[in-house]
């Protein structure tokens, strides 16, 4: 099985691009290549910005680090914003168009990166539509090996 290394699309064999991103891909693309490239240590702040990276990418899956970082630095300026303006009874109309379109810029990203920790879960991404199942993906380890949404980000 063959997986695009820059974005983690799942490939047929005869493939010369990928259809998600576009990359070339040449034959030592392997689901071993993918899981190194993937499996590599990041920081928090690091799966932050793959998640922007990963704008809009609703396949494969997404580790429980990668869904901690997201959910901490996509919070924080928004969250600041908000606490400096209700807790200073201050209300600046550039500060809530500001909080807005960060809002509305971050709505698609936030559900990719939740819809790809469900598949990590081994679930359906129509798993994020119940009130609480997003705040219990937090805790659970990935499942083991690959399942139907992908190998395993850990490599395991």
């Amino acid at each position: 099985m063959n997986y695009c290394n820059k974005c983690g699309t799942k490939l047929t064999e005869y493939q010369k691009f990928c259809n998600n991103c576009g990359n070339h891909l040449n034959e030592t693309q392997t689901e071993d290549i993918y899981i190194n490239v993937v499996a590599e240590d990041r920081s928090l702040f690091g799966y932050f910005l793959k998640c922007f990276k990963n704008y809009a990418n609703f396949n494969g899956r997404a580790r429980r680090k990668e869904i901690w970082g997201w959910v901490l630095f996509a919070n924080i300026p928004s969250n600041t914003v908000f606490l400096c303006m209700t807790l200073l009874g201050y209300e600046n109309p550039v500060l809530s168009v500001i909080n807005t379109i960060y809002s509305f810029a971050t709505i698609i990203p936030n559900l990719a990166v939740f819809v790809r920790r469900a598949h990590d879960l081994g679930h359906s991404g129509w798993w994020i539509l119940f009130p609480l199942y997003a705040p219990t993906s937090l805790i659970p380890k990935s499942k083991k090996g690959a399942n139907k949404y992908g190998p395993n980000p850990l490599g395991e």
